[in-house]
């Protein structure tokens, strides 16, 4: 496993995003940090390896928003909120003050989320039926 300080993290050919199959990125996954890292660690990290932040970040809106996020990460609390629930949740509720604020505040996302699968589950699943049917 390569070191989170590894210089071959920046030549990386493929985006981290691409083997998530969709899902959020993860900076703690794309940079291979445990989640214990401290946080100036992992803004230098990032301000040396900017190829494997999620695909968009790049541009200046996004760096305002990770500068945000970064700040949300300070605390193990925002950490556990982060990889739970994600980075939208942290970023967008205005109201949140505890993990169950935050976790009300994702429940439609996350129901958004996985409704889908779940629906192209079934229609494989009375495909392959009616198929064998045939």
């Amino acid at each position: 496993m390569p070191s989170v300080l590894s210089s071959d993290v920046d030549k990386a050919l493929i985006h981290i995003e691409a083997f998530r199959g969709g899902y959020s990125p993860d900076l703690f996954l794309a940079y291979q940090a445990p989640i214990t890292i401290p946080t100036t660690t992992l803004r230098n990290l990032i301000s040396h390896t900017p190829s494997l932040l999620p695909l968009g970040y790049l541009t200046e809106a996004k760096q305002v928003e990770l500068q945000a996020l970064m700040a949300r990460l300070s605390s193990y609390e925002g950490r556990r909120m982060y990889l739970l629930l994600g980075a939208r949740p942290l970023l967008d509720c205005t109201f949140c003050k505890t993990a169950s604020d935050y976790f009300w505040y994702a429940v439609p996302f996350l129901f958004g989320t996985y409704a889908w699968r779940i629906l192209a589950c079934d229609a494989c699943s009375k495909l392959k039926w009616t198929c064998t049917r045939i």
